[in-house]
């Protein structure tokens, strides 16, 4: 029995507004991406039918109200599978267009919950508490959040929205952030951060922000292998590129010309990898005080390290197939040519229409 699909459409109320099952006439196909610490995206298909209407087609869209919710399930008996929720998100747009081949078509799209941040800028001077905060990226995200677009926002809170109790978790950093888009500045701590971000639905129109310790999955790497002589993975690629290593960092403080403080901050044991090898930058940090100069530098340095990354396509298999055996946002690993590495499933891509269903997984180096 193959995989069954349904796609449940919620007024922006939370109340029930339709049900797909991709056995509606018309009902063509949909395509969503889901990305950690993104929002992602959804498109569905409607095909205008021969005995349809101008008038009767156009009542497809109007189930459809700006953000209305969209969640796609999912079920696979033969594997085991129950049914279980594979992305959820917010409608934002539709578009009506004729094709070359005379037939009219509607497609509806929008972004998952996470875009709900990207609706808020920090409001807040620069030097006050609204922008200046310090202590674990867990804190000062849920801080951000929560005064922004959660709760504390006042009247530019965003309904139905909470943060999630926090538990103190992630990497310690000071941030000044003010007039910043939500979204981009929580995506820039949690890349440093120890962690990951999502927004959930968590009833009808409510919605929860979260961070994850760690990663936004399971870590799986003892018991979860991608190989060739697995059949689980394809076209693997190794490679180790020094085209844009940095090993020596200028760092800019305080002041100006002959009296700004200065601070190099370098790894000599990568300068020595050749005779040429000595790759400078400049970084200016002429907000920092003297204290936080080196801790700068040598983030620029570690950001600039040799990339060693092992790349390849996921196959399914029957012992390996994703939402049974590994999820979205899980730890596992990959080995070829002797090279083992830590990879972690950043990305997940459906697409279902009347002639196939594919599931594309993206990993990244963990």
């Amino acid at each position: 029995m193959p995989e069954i699909w349904q796609v449940i459409v919620k007024a922006p109320d939370g109340s029930k507004a339709a049900v797909l099952t991709g056995q509606e006439d018309g009902f063509v196909g949909f395509s969503f991406s889901r990305r950690v610490n993104s929002p992602g995206a959804f498109l569905l298909y409607f095909m205008k039918l021969a005995k349809e209407t101008d008038a009767q087609f156009l009542a497809r869209a109007d189930v459809f109200e700006l953000d209305s919710q969209i969640e796609f399930q999912r079920r696979w008996q033969e594997q085991d599978i129950p049914w279980q929720l594979e992305g959820e998100f917010l409608a934002r747009s539709e578009e009506i267009y004729s094709t070359v081949e005379g037939g009219t078509m509607l497609y509806i799209a929008g972004r998952g919950y996470l875009d709900l941040l990207h609706r808020r800028v920090i409001y807040a001077t620069a030097g006050s508490a609204g922008a200046s905060k310090s202590g674990v990226a867990e804190t000062v995200i849920k801080q951000y959040v929560d005064e922004q677009a959660g709760p504390g926002a006042g009247a530019r809170a965003l309904s139905g929205l909470s943060v999630q109790a926090d538990a103190l978790g992630g990497n310690s950093n000071d941030w000044r952030k003010h007039y910043q888009n939500l979204l981009d500045t929580v995506q820039e701590i949690t890349r440093i951060g120890g962690g990951d971000i999502d927004v959930v639905g968590v009833g009808d129109a409510l919605f929860e922000f979260r961070w994850y310790a760690g990663q936004r999955g399971d870590d799986r790497r003892t018991e979860l292998l991608f190989a060739l002589d697995r059949g689980n993975m394809g076209q693997p690629r190794l490679s180790l590129k020094h085209l844009n290593e940095v090993n020596a960092v200028l760092v800019g403080g305080q002041g100006e010309a002959a009296a700004r403080t200065l601070v190099w901050r370098t790894d000599a044991t990568r300068i020595a990898d050749s005779t040429w090898n000595r790759q400078e930058r400049w970084r200016d940090a002429r907000q920092e005080s003297a204290a936080e100069l080196n801790a700068l530098g040598d983030e620029f340095l570690d950001e600039g390290k040799p990339k060693q990354s092992l790349t390849f396509q996921v196959l399914q298999t029957p012992g390996c197939l994703y939402g049974k055996d590994y999820f979205f946002g899980d730890l596992v690993r990959g080995q070829y040519m002797g090279h083992t590495g830590d990879k972690k499933i950043m990305g997940v891509t459906w697409t279902w229409n009347q002639q196939q269903q594919e599931v594309i997984v993206e990993t990244e180096d963990a």
